[in-house]
């Protein structure tokens, strides 16, 4: 299911990064590091899953600062 969850989530923020890449047009940008923070959480919770604490560690970290980042687009913007 995180799997799932993962891959749904990566093509997304590949669709945002695309869009910004190709029309240079950046208004986007904080809504991909948000599907990006929420990738890294689907990757840290499946890296404690299998036991790979620090990583796992990481990753939630790497979310949390992510997640940070883009709240602050939404705030700003």
């Amino acid at each position: 299911m995180l799997k799932i969850i993962r891959c749904i989530v990566s093509l997304a923020a590949l669709i945002f990064a695309a869009y910004g890449l190709i029309t240079g047009d950046y208004t986007y940008n904080h809504i991909m590091m948000l599907f990006l923070s929420l990738l890294m959480l689907g990757m840290g919770l499946e890296e404690f899953e299998r036991n790979h604490k620090g990583t796992g560690f990481l990753l939630l970290g790497a979310f949390l600062f992510t997640g940070y980042a883009s709240i602050q687009g939404f705030l700003i913007s």
